[in-house]
Order: structure tokens, then sequence, then C-alpha cells
């Protein structure tokens, strides 16, 4: 499956591609019973908007699986800053644009942390 999704650039999507496809792919099979929860999109993308993530905050997500926490934060992110240039679309070549990617990325390196495996054993105490 990866060697098929990797053929595509899905830099550009609106949603987290490679983790839809994953998570339709797995479906029921590693779900609940094999410790693995999808949150449902609708629900992360709702948690970003009510935490309204600042530049200089750090966000970690302690079992990211997918990163679909991390990928809406940086979603959310890229429009904001598109917002405070004025530009009405997150999508273009523009040197704006550009200034933007370079923000986000540079906020994504020193801001943005995920852990794929399970941590819940340490805060359920």
């Amino acid at each position: 499956m990866v060697s098929e999704l990797s053929r595509y650039d899905f830099t550009n999507s609106e949603i987290d591609a490679k983790g839809a496809a994953y998570q339709e792919i797995v479906g029921i099979n590693l779900r609940g019973d094999r410790g693995q929860y999808f949150t449902p999109r609708g629900v992360v993308k709702l948690a970003v908007e009510i935490l309204d993530p600042k530049e200089h905050e750090r966000v970690f997500d302690p079992a990211c699986g997918t990163g679909g926490f991390l990928r809406a934060t940086l979603s959310y992110m890229h429009k904001k800053f598109c917002y405070e240039k004025g530009l009405a679309s997150p999508r273009g070549d523009s040197p704006a644009h550009q200034e933007i990617r370079a923000r986000l990325k540079a906020f994504a390196e020193k801001h943005i942390f995920g852990c794929a495996g399970y941590l819940g054993h340490l805060f359920a105490k």
C-alpha cells in the first residue's frame, strides 16, 4: 500500500489522503480490539479550532497514529497565516504564498511533535 501511495504527490491536498486511505484500508481489522482508534476528522478539526493554536505554542500529540491532529493543526495554521496576509486561498505560488510555506515549515520544525507509540499507560494514574 505504501509503495502505491508514494507515487502520488499529496502535498497540496486539503485532507490527509494517506491517513484517510490507511484508515479506510485498515478498517475494522485494526481498530479498537488491536489498540488503534481513529478520531473522526470532524472532531479533530473542531478540537483544533477550539484550541486555536498560536505560532509560539508547542503542539504535542502523545498517540499521533496517522498524524491527524498534527496535520489538522498545520492546516489550521496555514489558513491562519494566509488570512493574516490577506490571501483568499492557501494555494498559490506567489512570493506571499512561498513566504507563508516557509513560515509554516519553521513552525512545524520547532513546534509540532508527535509520538506514534501508545503512551496512555504513563498518564493513567
